[in-house]
């Protein structure tokens, strides 16, 4: 009938989610992707899903977190970006890369187990992006486990954006509640989503650093970087000086078999 097929599908799953959210008196938690525009008017539906109930007209949701609740600003967003990996109860899963080798290679799963939690609109207003970031499977159900259960702080309307990192230890409890008290207390303080902060005494003679960093300690750390994870997207390559008292790390990526430097 010339519908699309992927609306047909989050359709559906909305309208479950409205007949179930009615069902539900506790927290009630929406996964979603971090690009996922926020829309408030809801639309009528008389096709695919209007035939299978009688022909009447169905009024479908305009978002996920809306058909959970009447008042959508109670329910917690999880956001994630470009979702990677499989369960491990799969029949496709294995923690090799190519099977058994004498230099194995761990698969993503393994590979990018730490986390990272942010808040999804930064202190700009800026919304994060999931083409800009990647999350493991493994790591939303266990994230979105957690706040449901209540073992780490989540308050009604909190909306945060969960991120995989290179790391092949697994994350113990502590790093789950550090995550979400430090979103908590950046929310609670007007700050947004920050990259890196690090606090340093003061540098009696700031060009020798930038040296140091340039021609030392970069060389000494990007040949140890794990790369091994790193199949898609950019990563660092090297220093380079880049004016007084600057030092700045190039990021290059493939495309076409071809480097390309990105930032």
């Amino acid at each position: 009938n010339g519908e699309d097929p992927v609306k047909r599908y989050m359709d559906s799953i909305k309208l479950a989610a409205k007949q179930a959210g009615r069902s539900v008196s506790g927290r009630k938690l929406a996964i979603l992707p971090a690009d996922t525009e926020d829309v408030e008017e809801e639309n009528k539906d008389g096709g695919f899903l209007g035939g299978l109930l009688g022909g009447n007209k169905v009024e479908i949701p305009a978002s996920l977190d809306g058909a959970m609740a009447a008042d959508s600003s109670k329910v917690v967003k999880l956001r994630h970006g470009e979702l990677f990996g499989v369960p491990e109860s799969s029949p496709d899963f294995s923690p090799l890369i190519g099977g058994p080798r004498r230099e194995p290679v761990l698969c993503e799963e393994y590979a990018m187990r730490s986390v990272r939690v942010d808040p999804t609109l930064s202190v700009s207003g800026n919304t994060l992006k999931s083409s800009n970031s990647r999350t493991s499977r493994l790591s939303v159900g266990e994230a979105a486990a957690r706040i449901a259960l209540g073992s780490v702080s989540a308050a009604d309307g909190l909306d945060v954006f969960l991120s995989s990192q290179n790391g092949k230890d697994e994350v113990p409890d502590e790093t789950w509640v550090e995550e979400f008290g430090r979103v908590e207390k950046m929310l609670s303080s007007g700050a947004g989503a920050q990259l890196f902060e690090a606090s340093f005494s003061s540098v009696p003679d700031v060009e020798r650093l930038a040296d140091w960093i340039a021609t030392k300690w970069a060389p000494a750390v990007l040949r140890t970087y794990e790369l091994a994870g790193i199949r898609i997207g950019a990563r660092p390559v090297y220093a380079a000086r880049a004016g007084d008292g600057r030092t700045e790390i190039v990021w290059q990526q493939l495309d076409n078999f071809e480097t390309a430097t990105v930032g």
